[in-house]
């Protein structure tokens, strides 16, 4: 399946460890883990863009894991979040948009930017996403969570409008 994935489509992931369970009570969803898919071109493997506290694959642009933003291969990270010691389910929502020229270049345009942007603490993440959903007030763009990577990355081209802010979906 990971063959049709383009660039713009997200991966929702549930979990059954701790943190997964923790930050799907403290913030109502289903999901704990947001990330997109990032592929130049049919032809090219998918990659995921992803925030997280710890390096969870080779990010290409750096040949080495690194927290934060990260951007890798997306086969190598599903692996890793499936496995027993993460113990992840991914699910797929495809975007349905038409994909202009130059759409790709666009997402490759956001990953060169903030790619290495720090991942905040569990506590600091919670504490922006509720300022962001509940009062629409955005705060500080030196660290992103996951979902604020990928709603910040659709505002920069063009797919989300700049309210409510990155940090409140």
């Amino acid at each position: 399946v990971v063959d049709i994935f383009q660039t713009g489509d997200l991966l929702l992931f549930q979990g059954e460890n701790r943190i997964s369970v923790e930050i799907e009570l403290a913030t109502g969803s289903r999901f704990s883990h947001a990330a997109m898919i990032i592929r130049h071109g049919l032809r090219e493997s998918p990659m995921i863009w992803q925030a997280g506290p710890g390096g969870i694959v080779v990010d290409p642009a750096v040949h080495a894991k690194h927290g934060g933003a990260q951007l890798g291969d997306l086969r190598e990270a599903l692996a890793l979040m499936e496995d027993p010691k993460y113990h992840d389910t991914a699910f797929l929502r495809r975007l349905t948009v038409v994909r202009p020229p130059g759409f790709d270049d666009a997402a490759l345009a956001v990953v060169a930017e903030l790619d290495g942007r720090p991942f905040p603490s569990i506590l600091g993440m919670v504490e922006s996403y509720v300022l962001g959903k509940l009062l629409h007030v955005v705060t500080s763009e030196k660290s992103l969570f996951c979902a604020e990577l990928v709603a910040r990355t659709y505002m920069s081209m063009g797919l989300l409008p700049p309210s409510p802010p990155a940090n409140g979906y």
